[in-house]
């Protein structure tokens, strides 16, 4: 295969050559600077948060407090004694514990609590007196609320909504990869075009200058002269709209690439080999079997209805009423200072237990048998989603082998007709060197040439887009380019400004 190099003079750009640009150079280049792809990086990110925030629900609660308190109670003047007010009565005291919830939805609670009362009553056996108190607290819910589907529900759909954000950045690096190789091949081909149509102008200038060398010899007519002028100036029109086209095709791969500026600069050259087209189309069946298992897409929207399975699940446990059972067990210390309460708690002094059971159940479960049905309906929608997905999916591969399949016979093609027409081309001119042939004759041998050149340019772009089509329906766009998600995402990181 030829290789092409498309200089900037083609493009009609001033000032010296930048180094030349090769496609993989251009893919780089997109990853590290495109500015779509920097949008959506942090998603993933984003979404880990919201795990994380989901995880804080189980670690331990800690708490802990003081008062301070003083009360007199009111005496009417009959129950007054000697006319004295009621005694004062004054506490202070502090309080700590931690809570913790596990993922089987139990509830578990450590306390302990100091208190000091001083009183002004006669009657005080302690004054002042010490308090001091530990307890150990249980809930478990036996039906609504219990086990881990409920209770990680939220850490699950975090999980799953942080791949369905990679999934998107995948799906994302995976159509600037395509859509940075199809800038690339159609600048190529644009630049291409501006090289037949600039060889096309000089051969028309130089059969005009023919023309009129026979003209001058008495050995062609005026009009044979003016047609061969008139062709030139039809093919310098064209190669000033093929140069524009050009210069509107580097634009858009400068654009993707993250680099384009309001003011036009050097362009680095586009020096590279048209990649070789396969010998046939891969299996459709095997095509559609690979994007099953690693394009984006479909993988993205399994993991909706995963979510929404998850879902479904909670709201199926919600529909049962609430059944807890709870418990207490503390110990109790009192004395004249802090060391005897604490050591009377310690002890047993005193105790106290309870345990409860209570039931609790919303009058006909309305809302939950609703949340139900929902949950059911949003689900089903899902997984019909799925289904479409995969038949736009098989519909879409299908659409795509066969348009690699059509691009490599029309290169083939192609190929044959621009050979047929560079010798129709030399006989043609050696036939009008021989006064055997008109102008005309040559020039329409030059349309036909021209065109059959431009027609295997197409050809081959074609090709190599349906390739990368092909690849992205796929999933396999980073095995086309032999890249790996870990260079990708190194690369996308880098963070380069444009």
């Amino acid at each position: 295969m030829t290789k092409t190099i498309v200089c900037i003079s083609l493009l009609g750009a001033a000032g010296a050559v930048a180094a030349e640009l090769t496609v993989e150079q251009a893919l780089d280049r997109a990853l590290r600077r495109n500015l779509g792809l920097q949008v959506v990086r942090d998603e993933p990110e984003l979404a880990r948060q919201t795990v994380a925030a989901a995880r804080a629900d189980f670690a331990p609660t800690l708490q802990a407090g003081g008062k301070l308190s003083e009360q007199r109670a009111a005496r009417a003047d009959e129950e007054r004694q000697d006319g004295a007010a009621a005694p004062v009565a004054t506490r202070g005291g502090m309080d700590i514990g931690v809570t913790k919830k596990t993922v089987w939805g139990t509830e578990v609670g450590l306390t302990g609590d100091l208190a000091r009362d001083e009183t002004e009553a006669a009657t005080a056996t302690l004054d002042p007196a010490h308090q001091a108190g530990v307890a150990v607290t249980l809930r478990q819910p036996l039906l609504r609320g219990a086990g881990r589907d409920v209770n990680e529900l939220a850490i699950r759909q975090g999980r799953i909504a942080v791949r369905r954000a990679d999934l998107a950045v995948q799906a994302s690096v995976m159509d600037l990869l395509r859509d940075t190789e199809r800038a690339y091949w159609t600048a190529v081909a644009a630049t291409e075009e501006v090289a037949v149509r600039r060889a096309s102008l000089a051969a028309a200038e130089q059969t005009a200058a023919e023309a009129r060398a026979k003209q001058d010899a008495g050995l062609a007519t005026a009009i044979d002269a003016l047609q061969a002028e008139t062709t030139a100036a039809a093919r310098r029109d064209a190669l000033v709209t093929a140069e524009a086209a050009a210069k509107d095709r580097r634009d858009e791969l400068e654009r993707i690439t993250g680099r384009l500026a309001l003011e036009e600069t050097p362009l680095a050259a586009l020096t590279t080999n048209w990649p070789a087209p396969p010998a046939a189309v891969p299996p459709l069946p095997a095509l559609l079997d690979r994007a099953r298992r690693r394009q984006p897409e479909y993988l993205r929207q399994q993991e909706t209805l995963n979510g929404r399975r998850l879902e479904t699940g909670a709201a199926r446990a919600d529909r049962q009423p609430a059944l807890d059972l709870s418990g207490q067990v503390g110990y109790a210390g009192r004395g004249g200072d802090r060391g005897d309460a604490l050591s009377g708690a310690a002890d047993g002094d005193g105790y106290n237990w309870q345990v409860e059971m209570r039931y609790q159940m919303p009058w006909g479960l309305g809302r939950e048998r609703a949340r139900y049905r929902r949950a059911l309906l949003e689900e089903t929608r899902d997984r019909l989603r799925l289904e479409d997905l995969e038949q736009q999916l098989t519909s879409d591969i299908r659409a795509a082998g066969r348009a690699l399949e059509t691009g490599l016979e029309r290169l083939r093609a192609a190929g044959l007709a621009r050979e047929l027409a560079e010798k129709q081309v030399e006989l043609e001119t050696a036939r009008f060197n021989a006064g055997l042939a008109t102008v005309r004759n040559v020039l329409d041998a030059q349309t036909d040439l021209d065109d059959a050149r431009l027609r295997e340019v197409r050809a081959r772009l074609d090709v190599v887009t349906a390739q990368a089509q092909l690849a992205r329906l796929e999933g396999g766009t980073l095995e086309r380019h032999g890249l790996s998600w870990n260079e990708v995402d190194a690369r996308s990181g880098a963070g380069e400004a444009p």
